[in-house]
């Protein structure tokens, strides 16, 4: 609701709440929802980190959606940030 709300930075909070409390569990779709978060807030390479992380657990279907959301914000990144 709060990525919804634009309240990106609320969004993050409640993913961290979320992953601690349950602890060793992944899901891709935090993954996938932190990275647009970050993306919304410009944090373009902690969007590219978030997704790369759901990549590690995604299925066939998910994979596609994510490499999408990376490609589409390479080109506002500046040489440092690439790098």
């Amino acid at each position: 609701a709060s990525y919804r709300l634009g309240d990106y930075p609320e969004t993050i909070a409640t993913l961290d709440q979320l992953e601690s409390r349950y602890p060793g569990t992944h899901w891709v779709q935090v993954d996938a929802l932190r990275g647009d978060a970050q993306r919304e807030m410009r944090h373009y390479v902690e969007a590219i980190v978030a997704w790369d992380a759901g990549l590690e657990i995604a299925t066939d279907t998910d994979r596609p959606k994510l490499r999408q959301r990376m490609a589409a914000i390479v080109g506002d990144l500046d040489g440092v940030d690439l790098t």
